[in-house]
């Protein structure tokens, strides 16, 4: 069972430590909505352009300097609970 996302085709089925009603209720005033909806009107030229990056990806100085700056994207620990 997932969470369908109003006036989208998304669909969550899971969000890491939330259950049922609440997990949808986090979704929706996360502000994810809002901002895949923001995101889904946009060309793919902007979307690359507001991530920085093009058809062919970051070069390996790129990769280096955005791993230095943001580190790895990976989640380090959850989040407790609410």
């Amino acid at each position: 069972m997932g969470v369908r996302l109003p006036n989208t085709p998304w669909k969550f089925s899971k969000v890491a430590g939330i259950p049922g009603k609440d997990r949808e209720q986090q979704i929706l005033q996360s502000g994810i909505v809002k901002r895949l909806g923001e995101i889904s009107r946009l060309t793919r030229e902007e979307v690359l352009a507001s991530l920085g990056s093009r058809d062919d990806g970051l070069s390996p100085e790129e990769v280096e300097e955005r791993l230095v700056r943001y580190g790895e994207n990976e989640i380090t620990q959850e989040r407790p609970p609410a």
